[in-house]
């Protein structure tokens, strides 16, 4: 078990335990299947519904019967969010750790939605009673965090060996000079 922890702790192995790949598959699954479904029941008369927009910014759904609209997204968390073509990409990220800020930097969304995105994905995970994907999702964070932090230490400290070797070399030859 230790063995496990440290690799995932110093992020050495970053692979999913069983459980965590499980439901970050639940969620990836569920996430497409809302973005892409093609048929749905009408909630008002159980008749089935027509998509009805054109595009696919948003799963649309028409009634001819009782002319009721309903979106796909209506009943979860994701409701209000545009850039629905940036969903699955950034989802991937964040399931593997990374935070708000690299997941714009490497999907291309811009900060502000990343930032504002994160919280309500990971409400919609909660929701779905995906509670291990959510811790998994944060200790990768709190570790990739921890890891920087570690990496911009290091940096600082050969920043500051340089200096003082520099000033030491420097002082030696001002006192050669003397």
């Amino acid at each position: 078990l230790y063995t496990w922890w440290s690799k995932h702790q110093d992020r050495d192995d970053l692979a999913f335990t069983k459980t965590v790949q499980k439901q970050a598959t639940l969620f990836l699954d569920w996430l497409h299947e809302r973005i892409t479904r093609r048929n749905y029941a009408c909630p008002k008369c159980s008749k089935p519904m027509l998509k009805s927009s054109k595009t696919d910014l948003r799963p649309l759904f028409v009634c001819n019967g009782c002319r009721v609209y309903h979106n796909a997204l209506s009943d979860t968390r994701l409701k209000g969010l545009l850039q629905i073509h940036f969903w699955i990409p950034f989802t991937l990220k964040l399931i593997e750790g990374y935070g708000s800020n690299d997941i714009a930097r490497l999907t291309n969304i811009k900060r502000g939605a990343a930032q504002s995105w994160r919280p309500i994905f990971i409400a919609q995970m909660r929701d779905l009673g995906l509670n291990e994907l959510v811790q998994w999702i944060e200790w990768q964070r709190n570790r990739r965090c921890a890891q920087v932090l570690k990496i911009n230490r290091w940096l600082n400290n050969l920043d500051k060996n340089i200096d003082q070797s520099t000033h030491a070399n420097k002082t030696d030859n001002l006192s050669s000079t003397c």
